[in-house]
């Protein structure tokens, strides 16, 4: 039997199946590995993060989106006036924090996470509060405890983007100007999975 026909079949099936939306995603992940920063801030110091072995330094500070440039993980950052949410990447020598999305007119921001500067691959706590609690947390519930691991069952349920980036490398300095530059393995593997349609982000669907 000639294989030319099969083969044909199989790529046609293959064609088929191929969406706009398959290829947008696809772009979207290429790009979501990739972190490159500059703004204005009240940010003074210098960080790193390598690889979810270590993550260090001295710096404190916010960084208001409206006076960023650049692309973070799938975000695009550019000089908006009309984006209120600011973000802080903060090292202390052994205690790390990371807000992301923090709006203070609503009480809101989108994730928290605090990690230990020892192997934060494995030593980081996530922030379950939800994005749209606006100062207004109950003190009892699952759904509202403070901080769980990110490792443990609520964070594979609530905090898939925290996972995705446990293994980033980052490094980031900074006096009112600041510049910030990072690689995610996690997105990475994301990129290579969504080729067959494996999204272990969950970020499908975006555009």
């Amino acid at each position: 039997m000639p294989l030319r026909p099969v083969y044909a079949f199989v790529l046609a099936c293959l064609l088929s199946t191929t969406s706009c939306q398959y290829l947008a995603d696809r772009a979207m992940d290429a790009l979501d590995p990739y972190r490159a920063v500059i703004g204005l801030g009240s940010v003074i110091g210098a960080r790193g993060r390598f690889g979810g072995l270590a993550e260090t330094g001295l710096m404190v500070g916010v960084k208001p989106r409206p006076a960023a440039l650049g692309w973070r993980y799938g975000v695009p950052l550019y000089f908006n006036e009309r984006d209120s949410a600011m973000d802080a990447d903060q090292s202390e020598i052994v205690w790390n924090t990371s807000v992301v999305g923090l709006e203070y007119s609503k009480g809101s921001y989108v994730h928290a996470r605090n990690s230990v500067a020892v192997l934060p691959a494995l030593l980081t706590w996530v922030d379950s509060t939800p994005t749209d609690y606006e100062w207004q947390v109950p003190e009892k519930g699952e759904d509202y405890e403070d901080r769980h691991w990110l490792w443990s069952r609520e964070g594979f349920r609530n905090n898939r983007y925290q996972q995705i980036h446990a293994f980033d490398t980052e490094v980031e300095a900074g006096l009112l100007l600041y510049a910030d530059f990072g690689f995610s393995p996690g997105e990475a593997l994301d990129f290579l999975l969504g080729l067959a349609t494996i999204d272990i982000a969950k970020d499908d669907g975006r555009l």
